[in-house]
C-alpha cells in the first residue's frame, strides 16, 4: 500500500524547514497551504487523495529519517491510523501531533460539526503505532507554544476524547503543565497547558464552549487579551 501524502499549512512558524525535509524523505509528497482550521484540512486534503488512506503531515512536524511511510496492514476503511510523536518541551512520546493515517472515502463523507477532537471522531477505529515518527516542533514562538498546550489540556481536562483512561489523563495534563521551562518557548508552553486545564474543567459540562478550542482565530484573541503586552 503507498498513500498519498499531504503536508498540511497554516500560519506555523517552521513550516517551510519542515517541508524541505518532508519533500527530502518522500518527494511525492503534496503541500496544502492556508488551512482555514483542522477540519477544514482533513476535508481539503482529503479531496485531493486519489487512493483510499493518506497520510496527513502537520506543518510542524519534522520526520523521523527512519520513516518511510510505508503500512505493512491494510488499515479499514472505517479506521484511523496515529503515529506517535516526541513533544520538545515535556519528553511526552504519545500520538499528539503525530503523523495519521486516514481513510479518504470516511473524511469526506464525516459529519464533525459537532466534534471537539477531529482525529478521534472521524471513523469508529483508531489504531496507534508505538513507533516514534517525528517531532512535533510545536514551540516556535509564544502564540503557537501556547496554543497548541492550551489546546491539548483543555481537551484533556474536559474529557473530551474518547477511549482514555482517568490515569492517563492525569499524566498527560501533569506532564504539560510542569515540565520543560528551560525549552524554547517553554514557559509559555506550560502557561498555556495550566490555562487550558482550568479551561476544561471549568467549561467540561459545556461542549459549545469547548469546542472553541478548534478556532484558531479565537485562540489568537485570547492569547493576546491577556499576554499581548507581554511579547
Amino acid at each position: 500500500m503507498t498513500p498519498d501524502i499531504v503536508m498540511v499549512v497554516g500560519d506555523e512558524t517552521n513550516a517551510e524547514s519542515n517541508w524541505q525535509h518532508l519533500l527530502a524523505l518522500a518527494p511525492r509528497a503534496r503541500r496544502m497551504d492556508a488551512a482555514r482550521s483542522i477540519r477544514a484540512a482533513f476535508v481539503e486534503a482529503a479531496k485531493t487523495a486519489t487512493t483510499s488512506h493518506f497520510f496527513l503531515v502537520d506543518a510542524d512536524n519534522w520526520i523521523q529519517e527512519g520513516f518511510g511511510f510505508n503500512v505493512d496492514v491494510e488499515p479499514r476503511s472505517d479506521e484511523i491510523v496515529v503515529w506517535c510523536a516526541l513533544n520538545p518541551v515535556n519528553g511526552l512520546i504519545y500520538p499528539h501531533g503525530g503523523i495519521k493515517l486516514l481513510p479518504t472515502e470516511r473524511v469526506l463523507r464525516a459529519s464533525l460539526g459537532d466534534a471537539i477532537d477531529t482525529t478521534t471522531s472521524i471513523a469508529a477505529g483508531l489504531r496507534v503505532v508505538p513507533v516514534m515518527a517525528s517531532e512535533h516542533r510545536f514551540n516556535t514562538s509564544p502564540l503557537e507554544a501556547w496554543r497548541t498546550a492550551f489546546r491539548e489540556c483543555a481537551k484533556f481536562a474536559s474529557r473530551s476524547i474518547r477511549g482514555l483512561r482517568e490515569d492517563a489523563i492525569s499524566e498527560v495534563v501533569n506532564a504539560w503543565c510542569s515540565k520543560g521551562a528551560d525549552a524554547p518557548f517553554g514557559s509559555w508552553c506550560m502557561l498555556g497547558a495550566r490555562d487550558g486545564r482550568s479551561f476544561g474543567e471549568a467549561w467540561a459540562r459545556h461542549p459549545d464552549n469547548i469546542r472553541k478550542v478548534n478556532d484558531y482565530e479565537w485562540l489568537r484573541l485570547a492569547f493576546d487579551q491577556h499576554y499581548g503586552h507581554r511579547i
